[in-house]
């Protein structure tokens, strides 16, 4: 472990890297030592009887890691800063030592909890972690602790943990950044900040940051009921012991939670069930006329039944609504009002959060929601679905459009190494000054995609041009590591301060020479075929496989006269220009069924 971590710095940048191997629970050894920045995730299993510690901790306790919070807590520099993962015992178990840590930790050290889904270590753990964000400097300086959770960290929390859509960490890293500079809190569904004298009333010091998030809905003119009073709620039925669904179709169509969209039910992955399946759980099946909802892992996520799939079966994972009566509620818009930030703030608070995520049957009934006469239901629902027909359209566009150059057999075939330089040495920037600022890209900010993308960030050169990747105006990012260079994160370098970048380890930069464009080298990385010729050629083991250097260098692209690819480009620009159109229709008009139906809660 210690070679490969050695190793795993060199790589990094890091020349002349410490690393020290001894106990430090039961070692007194290192106990003086204090660091400028700790980062964690800390094996949380206690052997049989507990650990064994030394006397010096703060906190008595033999469990591993109330201990190893206790240790990084004592560790950090006046100025230094922390991020644990820890299970959910340090977060509310009511034990003398988890109560002692948190406090602890709430009078002197702790500024921000972020809750994360629990399989986000699927498929090694599906146990359900926060991240502890430690200072004393920021603790001291701050009144209140931010607590923010994220539901969706860009991956699904199944075993594979593959892509989806609508990342929380972009915002959750925002959000943070804010507090810890100014204090401020913005308003957010995924996150709120607390007063430590709320959090220390009643002696718990629980940091289960729902407990604590107030909800309004009192500002609407129309009266306010609880759901139980207009729907019955229903569960679904989790398939009999040794039975599976298949692709095969048959009558008998069986709906999860994975075909849930936010707005409405994907179809595009149905699976189906024998009859003799079926005849087991045919008790349990929803109507078009009901309502879905997600009650464990994804919550929340709520829509209608296509007529289609009237009668599917319904899995264990989610809730059907009966609406009792249909001359006093509209199906789709108590889909509407319950996918609202204020039903949603409701539904994260009514969830069980211990072990898997869970949202009692008898909890949903509880959701309040505003109940509008039927004739201004539908009126509201026809605006709506008419917003997102056009929202669809301009999706359709937006996620099929791929740029594509049509090769002329009479083009040169060039390596795109004999055209470009690969990773552009550093040391053209050994006489500029330090303080200089440049901007900075995490991985997290290059589009997938997308040619273009903004570089918030800025940084002083001293403190990146050592572990990170330098790149400059008009060169192209792409990323090495799976599954970035699958999704297709690249982009081209524009707008950077001082005109100078640094970004992730995991990038390659692609500089071009004098015969070929930057926007060209971008368009012929981005197909289909690269990727896969490109997966095809990775090296490493497991999540870290990464595309090698030679098979950028060698890769044949396709080189005309420059006039010619200016012309192809200027083409293609057109085409981008009617994408990114179509990409603005989509936020107008989903901030239109924002705003609509805000009205109804008296926003």
């Amino acid at each position: 472990m210690v070679r490969l971590s050695l190793v795993n710095l060199y790589l990094h940048g890091f020349s002349d890297p410490h690393i020290h191997e001894y106990d430090t629970l039961s070692s007194e050894e290192r106990w003086n030592d204090s660091y400028d920045v700790i980062l964690a995730n800390p094996p949380f299993m206690s052997p049989k009887g507990g650990i064994r510690p030394h006397k010096k901790f703060t906190i008595s306790s033999n469990r591993s890691e109330v201990l190893f919070v206790d240790y990084i807590a004592e560790h950090l520099n006046p100025k230094g800063k922390a991020g644990i993962i820890v299970p959910e015992g340090v977060i509310f178990q009511s034990g003398t030592a988890y109560r002692d840590l948190r406090k602890m930790l709430v009078e002197n050290y702790l500024y921000a909890v972020v809750s994360l889904p629990a399989g986000v270590f699927n498929p090694y753990s599906g146990v359900k972690t926060s991240i502890l964000l430690m200072g004393k400097e920021v603790a001291k300086l701050r009144n209140e602790i931010l607590f923010v959770k994220i539901d969706n960290d860009g991956y699904n929390l199944g075993a594979q943990r593959t892509v989806v859509k609508g990342s929380q960490l972009d915002e959750a890293i925002e959000l943070t950044r804010e507090f810890v500079r100014t204090g401020d809190s913005k308003d957010s569904l995924i996150a709120h900040a607390v007063v430590k004298t709320e959090i220390t009333k009643n002696g718990d010091y629980n940091l289960s940051g729902e407990r604590y998030r107030i909800h309004h809905v009192e500002n609407t003119v129309f009266p306010i009921i609880n759901l139980g009073e207009i729907v019955d709620v229903k569960g679904g039925k989790r398939l009999p012991k040794g039975a599976t669904y298949s692709d095969v179709k048959t009558d008998y169509p069986y709906i999860r939670v994975a075909d849930f969209d936010d707005v409405k039910l994907n179809k595009s992955d149905i699976k189906y069930l024998t009859q003799e399946v079926q005849s087991q759980i045919s008790n349990y099946t929803i109507d078009k006329e009901d309502v879905y909802i997600s009650i464990a892992g994804t919550i929340g996520l709520v829509g209608v039944i296509p007529e289609e799939l009237d009668n599917a079966n319904l899995t264990e994972n989610a809730a059907k609504l009966i609406i009792k009566n249909k001359s006093k509620v509209n199906n789709r818009f108590l889909s509407l009002i319950l996918r609202t930030d204020n039903s949603k703030n409701q539904i994260i608070s009514l969830t069980h959060a211990v072990g898997v995520p869970k949202l009692a049957l008898s909890r949903i009934k509880q959701i309040k929601i505003p109940l509008l006469p039927l004739s201004i239901q539908e009126e509201i629902v026809a605006e709506i679905e008419g917003y997102q027909k056009i929202i669809d359209g301009a999706k359709a566009v937006v996620n099929n459009y791929k740029p594509k150059i049509d090769i002329n057999p009479d083009w040169e075939m060039v390596e795109l190494g004999k055209t470009c330089e690969i990773n552009p040495k550093k040391s053209v920037l050994k006489d500029l000054d330090e303080e200089l600022e440049v901007s900075f890209v995490p991985m997290a900010d290059l589009n997938e995609n997308q040619i273009g993308f903004i570089a918030n960030q800025t940084k002083p050169l001293g403190e990146v041009i050592k572990g990170y990747t330098y790149f400059k105006n008009d060169d192209v990012l792409l990323a090495k590591v799976t599954p970035c260079f699958e999704n297709g994160k690249a982009g081209i370098a524009r707008d950077l301060v001082n005109g100078i970048g640094f970004g992730s380890s995991e990038y390659y930069v692609v500089r071009p020479n004098e015969k070929i464009l930057s926007t060209w080298i971008y368009l012929n990385i981005i197909t289909d075929n690269f990727r896969e010729r490109g997966k095809l050629n990775m090296t490493g083991t497991g999540g870290l496989q990464r595309v090698p250097t030679d098979f950028i260098k060698t890769t044949l692209v396709p080189l005309p006269p420059l006039e010619i690819q200016h012309q192809i480009v200027e083409e293609i620009e057109k085409e981008l220009a009617l994408v990114n159109a179509n990409k603005q229709l989509i936020d107008i008009f989903e901030q239109k069924i924002k705003d609509r139906i805000a009205k109804v809660w008296g926003e």
